[in-house]
């Protein structure tokens, strides 16, 4: 169940790059939501877990999602669900790229709440630590290509 939303840019650019405004991402956020629910559905039980899809959308409804998670996921998962999220839809975007992150708990499992950024482990050669707002288009930029843990 998705438990939060973390946008890592500051407000004014995110109004800017999201023609309606940050309310115009709820779909998307949902959409993201129904892909783990039914990724996650197909699974054994097991272990509960916490975590967030950080995305990086850019304009032309191009996205890459990343996954940062409490517990180490059982073997393929991990490829599983970002394979399945790299599927839907982006949400259009302008004047520049967009970074978000959804928070959520799967079967179970509870994650610290905080005001912290979720940094996927990719990212941290990148920004030489964990991410920290805002994050600038140059950022982006290099992190769109950093590579995703299989």
């Amino acid at each position: 169940r998705p438990v939060g939303l973390k946008l890592y840019q500051a407000d004014e650019v995110v109004r800017d790059r999201v023609p309606g405004g940050p309310i115009k991402l709820g779909g998307y956020v949902h959409g993201l939501s129904h892909v783990l629910r039914e990724q996650l559905a197909a699974q054994p039980p097991g272990a509960g877990f916490a975590g967030a899809v950080v995305v990086i959308v850019r304009p032309g409804q191009q996205s890459r999602c990343w996954l940062v998670t409490s517990a180490e996921l059982p073997a393929g998962l991990r490829g599983a669900l970002l394979q399945a999220l790299d599927k839907l839809p982006a949400p259009g975007v302008q004047n520049g790229p967009l970074a978000l992150a959804m928070q959520f708990e799967a079967s179970g499992g509870a994650g610290v709440r905080n005001e912290a950024l979720p940094t996927p482990p990719e990212w941290l050669s990148v920004l030489g630590g964990p991410a920290r707002p805002p994050l600038t288009d140059a950022d982006l930029d290099k992190l769109w290509n950093a590579p995703r843990a299989p």
